[in-house]
């Protein structure tokens, strides 16, 4: 099968409206029409019923680098920052100022670079420790679709969320259970120091935090770990992506088995028949459209994975 490029979906959906060729048309037409492309496109990467298929996996990596010891100009009461350039892809990560563990967020215009926290001592320079223990996903990234690899050392747990995070590193209690099966043994602090409640080492855990963390709201995803890496490392995932913009009219959508005319142009026509009927588009054949559209989704479906046998679960031998 061959692919249409993105003008000839244009030309294929200005003809349902009578006209020979996309530059025939009013330029908010066209920009809708390009509309209606995009959102089938974007259709066929996270259909509306929730489900994900295989096909629009792909694999991401990223490093966490190690701590860097840094000397940090702050202000009383004030977030701002002086004399270290934070990186904005590791924004969200700690910073250790003397025994207390902030937040840096994205650099500002400037740049201007500041934590999340407010600095609550005195104004001054001190010495802190930069660490790297969230990462930004790519925008594309909708949803991980395989357990993260940290290459060397293995398989990361999942958390639920930051606050799991939290009470995994700040409650002492339960941390040992006695083989004889009685209660768990607490293991208590003797002192309060808010350093021991931030463990350094391997990263063992992770959680995907949504939050963003820029002065002006930004909508972003952040891969945290935990423990805070005390090294380089690198982690690898699988993640059900979103395509980039088709923007050139030569660019070709990226669907399975080339099956443009299959499966993204009936979608494509559907939604210019349903939000312009009886407008632009005068055809009698709405219900008929909207059926070839159901009829490409259910295709597409079909097509989720290339992969037939899966076997059963497979498990570790007795005694390994």
């Amino acid at each position: 099968m061959a692919n249409k490029t993105f003008l000839e979906l244009q030309t294929a959906l200005a003809s349902m409206w009578g006209y020979e060729s996309p530059s025939d048309l009013l330029d908010q037409d066209l920009l809708d029409i390009k509309s209606y492309i995009e959102a089938a496109y974007f259709d066929c990467y996270v259909p509306v019923d929730g489900t994900k298929a295989y096909w629009p996996e792909k694999y991401h990596s990223a490093i966490f680098k190690a701590p860097v010891s840094a000397t940090l100009g702050l202000t009383a009461d004030s977030t701002v920052v002086t004399g270290y350039a934070f990186e904005a892809s590791y924004a969200g990560s700690f910073v250790k100022i003397g025994e207390k563990f902030y937040r840096y967020g994205t650099p500002t215009a400037g740049p201007a670079y500041a934590l999340l926290q407010a600095w609550d001592g005195d104004t001054g320079s001190y010495a802190a420790t930069v660490y790297h223990n969230a990462v930004a996903l790519p925008w594309s990234v909708v949803e991980m679709a395989s357990v993260p690899n940290l290459l060397g050392v293995g398989l990361l747990a999942a958390l639920p969320d930051s606050d799991a995070e939290l009470m995994l590193r700040t409650e002492p209690a339960f941390d040992f259970h006695p083989r004889d099966g009685r209660e768990p043994l607490a293991m208590g602090r003797n002192t309060f120091r808010q350093s021991a409640f931030y463990d350094i080492g391997d990263p063992r855990y992770y959680h995907i935090d949504q939050g963003a963390v820029d002065v002006t709201f930004a909508i972003g995803n952040r891969l945290h770990v935990y423990p805070i890496p005390q090294r380089v490392f690198t982690v690898e995932f699988k993640a059900n992506i979103v395509p980039a913009a088709l923007t050139s009219d030569s660019d070709i959508p990226a669907v399975p088995g080339k099956a443009v005319d299959n499966i993204l142009l009936p979608i494509a026509r559907e939604k210019l028949a349903k939000n312009t009927a009886n407008r632009r588009y005068t055809g009698p054949n709405v219900q008929l459209l909207t059926d070839e559209a159901n009829r490409a989704r259910a295709q597409l479906k079909s097509m989720r994975r290339v992969q037939r046998d899966v076997a059963g679960s497979v498990r570790l031998k007795r005694g390994w």
